[in-house]
């Protein structure tokens, strides 16, 4: 009696089909068998979507211990990792990667200087300079730069924004447009917000 409500197992290969249809690719380079070496398939099935996105949102390594991104459409990281003086330049990076072109930031930088307990960021995008005082927080990622950003392509009159998905220590950020947006979070069991 309970088997009839059971949840439809998803397979890994059709979440990754209606992720790449949703404008979440995964590189050729990533075979299910290389996916399979971070979590069975079982795993991928239990939590279905959510898995899947933080494996191809990590910067992961192969057999020669290189360096392999899987997609450069998500990504996910642990976000107590405001260490190096200059991380937000490289966390300003990843943004710029997720928007496809769509934000062509030059001359990033950033310092977190933990003496005085203060963080910021400068860069220019379109001859115009941006100079954004950061939310110091120990060695914790300030969440409101990815509102900051949500907020130039709202200013560029973009029509894709970030998508933010906290998960305590880790997140999980994504850029689309508000369909896609709603798309995704009626797959996932946990919800991504739509900063715009």
């Amino acid at each position: 009696m309970f088997g009839l409500f059971k949840r439809k197992k998803i397979s890994l290969e059709d979440q990754i089909n209606t992720f790449n249809e949703l404008g979440i690719c995964i590189g050729s380079n990533i075979s299910i068998d290389y996916l399979l070496e971070n979590f069975d398939r079982e795993e991928y099935e239990q939590n279905p979507y959510y898995t899947l996105l933080t494996v191809i949102g990590e910067e992961l390594t192969n057999a020669k211990d290189e360096l392999v991104i899987a997609s450069n459409d998500v990504w996910h990281f642990d976000m107590e990792c405001v260490e190096d003086e200059d991380i937000y330049t490289e966390l300003a990076n990843k943004m710029i990667m997720l928007s496809k072109g769509k934000l062509p930031l030059r001359n990033i930088k950033s310092i977190v200087d933990h003496d005085n307990e203060e963080a910021w960021i400068s860069f220019e995008l379109f001859k115009k300079e941006y100079n954004w005082e950061l939310h110091y927080n120990y060695d914790w990622f300030d969440i409101g730069l990815v509102k900051k950003f949500s907020d130039l392509c709202s200013e560029l009159h973009l029509e894709e924004r970030y998508i933010f998905l906290n998960l305590g220590q880790d997140c999980i950020i994504s850029f689309c447009n508000l369909d896609q947006f709603k798309k995704i979070n009626k797959l996932m069991k946990f919800k991504f917000k739509f900063l715009a």
